[in-house]
């Protein structure tokens, strides 16, 4: 009996020595004592290796902070020009067409004016009788000086060269409205039409007038716009002012057709000193990057504000999984040759260039520490539910 009783204790023993020694195993890589009691998916490192799946521990990142806004683009004063005579005149000859790049200074179109050559004939008369007036008025003032003319002439002519400059400084004035520099003219430079000139570079959006068509005095003939004067004038939210400042690097996506959202990049160039209260927003000014030759003003845009940096806990985009509007990453426990991967729901915090931060649903559950699958989340899924299945 008393041999019976020592075998009794050192199989007890050794059954207590193998239990101890494999719960040492189960601690050899991972934690699983706080882990929610769920379907595990059991992997061989030979599988790992074949599936390439991969474990590690969430690792710090620095992610971009950033701020969410949009408006449309739109252009600045100096961007976009319209066209309209200053007197009317009659449209003889129109010389570009909507859509046409033109520069600054290019003759757009030539207008015609019934009192055009008057004018200029007038213009020149008044010039040489002024030039007359001048010397004579200079010899009067000559005459006085030395008491040997009559005051009578002197008075006269001075009077007279009043009344001429008067009507040079008039007849100046519809000169330069009709388009027409009076130094050309005096040069000798009669003009026949009045030439209509863009004031700044860019792209014929629309004219308003035919060849022989009457154009209204300060009514518009064309608009010309600069697109490269183009920058996006965004709504952002009263919240996200403090962390606001001029220079801050933005990335706009401008809904075009057929640009298929391109992205462009641009910096803050002005905050707004107004205050919408219906949108609860303030206006904010990027100016964009690069060429714009293909953007049209009034087009919506979507934009990413760079606003400081974070760093969190995160894990590679394959490391998580989303199912049924929740999200997963899979704790890893070795033991031996063998991996148990365990889903854990969590809530993304912040996602960038592949990263994504996250945290337990749980709140009692950590992750410092906690290896965890970094890739083929999506296949741990699948073999997850179909062991819920029963499937093979």
């Amino acid at each position: 009996m008393t041999t019976m009783k020592k075998k009794a204790c050192l199989y007890i023993a050794a059954a207590l020595l193998v239990a101890s020694c494999g719960t040492k195993n189960e601690q050899e890589e991972g934690r699983s004592e706080d882990l929610p009691e769920k379907n595990t998916v059991e992997l061989t490192d030979k599988q790992m290796q074949q599936l390439n799946i991969t474990t590690g521990a969430l690792a710090d990142h620095t992610f971009a902070g950033t701020i969410q806004a949009s408006g449309r683009l739109t252009t600045s004063p100096q961007g976009e020009a319209s066209i309209a005579p200053k007197m009317g005149a009659n449209v003889e000859r129109v010389l570009v067409r909507e859509g046409q790049e033109v520069t600054k200074g290019q003759v757009l179109a030539y207008l015609s004016h019934p009192d055009l050559l008057e004018i200029q004939s007038r213009y020149l008369t008044a010039v040489n009788r002024r030039d007359y007036l001048s010397k004579e008025y200079q010899r009067q003032t000559q005459m006085m000086d030395e008491k040997v003319g009559a005051g009578k002439d002197y008075d006269r002519t001075k009077s007279e060269l009043q009344i001429i400059n008067s009507e040079i400084r008039m007849l100046t004035t519809q000169l330069q409205q009709l388009g027409i520099a009076p130094s050309s003219l005096r040069a000798g430079k009669a003009v026949s039409a009045i030439a209509v000139t863009s004031p700044i570079a860019g792209t014929v959006e629309r004219i308003d007038v035919e060849t022989g068509q009457y154009a209204a005095p300060e009514t518009p003939m064309m608009r010309i716009i600069n697109t490269q004067s183009l920058f996006a004038e965004l709504q952002v939210y009263q919240s996200d002012l403090p962390r606001l400042q001029k220079g801050q690097e933005v990335d706009l996506q401008v809904q075009a057709a057929g640009d298929g959202g391109k992205v462009f990049k641009g910096k803050i160039y002005a905050i707004g000193k107004t205050f919408d209260s219906n949108m609860q927003s303030v206006p904010v000014r990027v100016d964009m990057d690069g060429a714009k030759d293909a953007l049209i003003s009034g087009l919506y845009v979507e934009a990413q504000i760079a606003a400081g940096v974070s760093t969190m806990k995160a894990v590679p985009a394959e490391a998580v999984v989303d199912e049924e509007d929740k999200s997963y990453i899979f704790a890893a426990v070795r033991v031996g040759d063998k991996w148990t991967f365990t889903p854990i729901a969590v809530t993304k915090i912040k996602e960038e260039n592949g990263m994504v931060a996250a945290k337990p649903v749980q709140e009692d559950l950590k992750m410092e520490g906690r290896t965890v699958a970094l890739s083929g989340a999506y296949y741990l899924l699948s073999e997850m539910k179909k062991g819920e299945t029963g499937e093979e």
